[in-house]
């Protein structure tokens, strides 16, 4: 969740960006980002969309867990890996770096190796 506020001439708006990122953990995840007026409606109201931003990924040893910052690491989570590491390059954008990893994950050359 992040606070916008927009000035204009009557004052200040406020409106509320929500990032939603849900999986069955079983290696189906996606993304959605939505602004409301209210925290809730931004959450109902969240589509997916996708941009570019560089997210590195590799797997772990068995125990490891999941190694990572911010969305990407709930990204990772909510696509069921156990043992990845995760680094973001480049951007530090929460959306583009959420959408980058479910992207990354949905990958066959990833999946295999750290068994989705």
């Amino acid at each position: 969740m992040r606070r916008v506020t927009k000035v204009v001439k009557g004052g200040k708006q406020v409106h509320f960006r929500a990032i939603v990122v849900m999986g069955d953990k079983q290696g189906q995840v996606g993304v959605g980002v939505e602004k409301a007026e209210e925290v809730i409606v931004a959450v109902q109201k969240c589509d997916g969309d996708y941009r570019a931003a560089k997210v590195m990924l590799r797997p772990a040893s068995p125990g490891t867990g999941v190694i990572a910052g911010g969305t990407v690491r709930i990204a990772l989570e909510m696509a069921g890996l156990e043992n990845a590491l995760g680094k973001q390059l480049g951007s530090h954008n929460a959306f583009n770096n959420a959408s980058t990893t479910v992207v990354a994950v949905q990958k066959k050359e990833f999946s295999d190796v750290v068994n989705v």
